[in-house]
């Protein structure tokens, strides 16, 4: 079930954000990446367009949340993202700005 992969992925990249944020003590530099809206209560977002069945949007919300900060993802955490996408009927281009670190 997609729904489900979304929620794994996000397990996955929830303590890389608050680790993120942990490094700058909870204060990032005004205009950084860091420095959105939603990033580190982001598992809150996600849940909300999945319980409105909005599946597309909590993909969104997910690869938002990797890329802005950029956050370091694995190799399998991008591959799951991939296979979202290729689920949700996303071409390539939505999940470019993505990469893994490894």
């Amino acid at each position: 079930m997609t729904a489900a992969l979304i929620l794994d992925v996000l397990d996955d990249i929830e303590p890389l954000m608050q680790a993120a944020f942990d490094e700058v003590r909870g204060t990032p530099a005004p205009g950084s990446g860091l420095d959105q809206v939603y990033l580190l209560d982001g598992r809150e977002v996600v849940n909300d367009f999945l319980g409105a069945s909005e599946l597309g949007l909590a993909f969104d919300h997910l690869r938002y949340m990797t890329r802005e900060p950029p956050l370091p993802i694995r190799r399998d955490t991008y591959d799951r993202i991939v296979t979202i996408g290729r689920r949700l009927g996303v071409s390539a281009a939505g999940w470019a700005a993505v990469a893994p670190t490894d």
